[in-house]
């Protein structure tokens, strides 16, 4: 199988044999670089739960968001700890210790979008920016950086194997950051006082499903026809289905109530974690933390009394010197402003047009977000 875990085990072991070749040196910069990234992937991971609870968050900022508002906090912390580990494991990895210019840079660029992140935790909170405007952010500013870096660690180890290896992950992490950005996306529109999916955030929906897509064909064209079969047999299973259906109808009904479909955020929520955390792993997410959808904290994120509950059928088939410290590098929990801190389901038919008879069979790109903060 290749999921995130298992993909970083290959990358390890390809990284080992380039050093036995290469000799002590270059084993040291590979070996650094493999637990590094290990790091950098575990952060992107944290950083996608954060930026999901934060666009629900951010949707509803009244007191339905206070049901949200613990977890976040949890999720915040979770992430700044990620955040230390990788600033001081960057530490030392420059052009004049020997590593890749290019691995350098984007090592660089990943640093530096750190140090945005406590702003934009700020500006979830304290303005009134969109949902959509808090997932572009951390896609764009945070997220995309981490997975380019993710990306290069194969760079000039002259290797095929490892550098396929480094494809292959990359592309996966692409995929898992395009379902998590659905799940942002639907759980935001869940979690506002409407209800409703509104056509921007329909037209964004889209467009990651799109990217989706796309990253999963390179994802398929950079392994073998097993690895494809298994990654399609681990990211599956009734909650999979289940949140396939629930992005259909959602669809298929933007611009009405989703609550009168029988539509709930948690239920969407605790879905969308199993699939993202099948694409992480083949296993659940880890719950250092616990997120709406599985729990009682969401009690008093009341629905409302249309609310009709239903019984959903399974779909149809279907990554020069630097001061790595930052606003992190204090070991003790980080303040926040909240306290310490498978692919695919049948495309709803649009226009007319016939609904296709599998997702994966779509193709198109899109969803980049703009370099800034919040509030410019």
């Amino acid at each position: 199988m290749i999921a995130v875990p298992t993909a970083i085990a290959a990358i390890l072991g390809g990284l080992t044999i380039y050093s036995d070749i290469q000799g002590s040196a270059a084993s040291g910069r590979v070996q650094h670089l493999a637990q590094l990234n290990a790091s950098v992937v575990q952060l992107t991971q944290a950083l996608e739960d954060e930026r999901d609870l934060s666009a629900g968050y951010a949707a509803n900022r009244g007191p339905a968001g206070a049901a949200i508002l613990s977890q976040l906090t949890a999720a915040q912390n979770k992430t700044s700890t990620d955040v230390r580990a990788v600033q001081n494991e960057a530490n030392g990895v420059t052009t004049g210790a020997g590593y890749q210019p290019s691995t350098v840079g984007d090592l660089t660029t990943l640093l530096n979008s750190l140090q945005d992140l406590p702003y934009d935790r700020q500006d979830v909170k304290s303005t009134s920016f969109p949902a959509a405007e808090v997932i572009r952010v951390y896609t764009g500013n945070i997220i995309q950086a981490a997975n380019n870096f993710s990306a290069s660690v194969g760079a000039g180890a002259n290797d095929a194997q490892l550098q396929g290896d480094v494809t292959t992950l990359g592309a996966l992490l692409r995929v898992e950051n395009e379902k998590s950005v659905q799940r942002a996306i639907l759980f935001a529109a869940l979690s506002s006082p409407s209800r409703t999916l509104q056509s921007e955030d329909l037209t964004n929906l889209n467009q990651a499903y799109e990217q989706e897509t796309a990253e999963l064909a390179d994802f398929n064209a950079s392994t073998n026809e097993a690895e494809q079969e298994h990654y399609t047999n681990t990211v599956s299973g009734s909650q999979v289905d289940l949140a396939a259906t629930e992005e259909t109808l959602a669809e298929s009904t933007a611009g009405t109530p989703l609550s009168q479909h029988g539509l709930t955020a948690a239920e969407w929520y605790s879905n969308m974690k199993f699939t993202i955390g099948q694409t992480r792993g083949g296993r659940p997410a880890r719950d250092e933390h616990q997120l709406p959808g599985e729990l009682p904290e969401l009690a008093g994120h009341q629905e409302p009394a249309d609310h009709q509950h239903r019984d959903a059928g399974p779909a149809a088939p279907r990554t020069a010197g630097l001061d790595h410290r930052g606003p992190f590098a204090d070991p003790a929990p980080a303040q926040t402003p909240f306290g310490r801190a498978g692919c695919g389901r049948p495309p709803a038919a649009r226009d007319g047009a016939q609904a296709e008879p599998q997702r994966g069979h779509r193709r198109g790109r899109g969803h980049r977000a703009d370099r800034r903060h919040l509030h410019r």
